[in-house]
């Protein structure tokens, strides 16, 4: 009796290895046969939603003791109307003897244009991330900065990706759950700036 439950389970393994052998179906990691050529199969990384903004980080010590606001080019009057800049500053129209400033280009590609402009005044600055068309046409704009002479209020931001990080303090704020919020924001695909939730 030993002997041939021995003998059935060597047949059993051989039939196990003989029909793993021949299986047709190819593996998921497996190169498949196509036309006599050999294709490798290969699962490509989802891509993060949104345009991914080049790294960054905006404070005091970035922007300010950096000099990264006061070192960047002024924005031209030319320049203030084609970047509608009226619109993106609630308080820039009356230009108010403000400088605005082109600090950086976030992001160059085919559906958008993302730069970080800025605003510099004596006794507060301002940056805001705004997003353009390719014609420069206004889409969307953020406040990522703010400082003030009183030190009451700011607003700092990190980038990292498509991510968009910025917290405002505020000493004035009368619930204690709203002197320090972080929000998380993105750009979608069509230029919009989104919230996260």
């Amino acid at each position: 009796m030993q002997s041939h439950l021995k003998n059935l389970s060597a047949a059993i393994m051989v039939a196990s290895v003989i029909h793993g052998c021949n299986d047709s179906s190819p593996k998921a990691d497996a190169p498949v046969a196509k036309n006599d050529t050999i294709v490798a199969q290969s699962i490509a990384p989802a891509k993060a939603p949104g345009i991914l903004l080049k790294d960054a980080v905006w404070n005091e010590k970035t922007l300010l003791a950096g000099k990264k606001l006061y070192a960047s080019p002024i924005v031209t009057e030319g320049e203030y109307k084609s970047l509608s800049i009226q619109l993106i500053d609630s308080s820039g129209n009356e230009r108010n003897n403000y400088k605005y400033h082109l600090i950086d280009t976030l992001y160059n590609g085919s559906e958008a244009i993302v730069l970080l402009i800025g605003r510099e005044y004596e006794t507060e600055n301002y940056a805001w991330l705004v997003v353009y068309d390719l014609q420069k046409k206004l889409k969307d704009h953020l406040a990522v900065y703010y400082d003030n002479a009183e030190g009451f209020l700011s607003i700092t931001t990190k980038i990292a990706g498509n991510k968009i990080i910025i917290t405002t303090l505020n000493d004035f704020a009368e619930a204690e759950n709203e002197k320090k919020i972080v929000s998380a924001f993105h750009i979608n695909d069509d230029g919009g700036i989104v919230k996260d939730k």
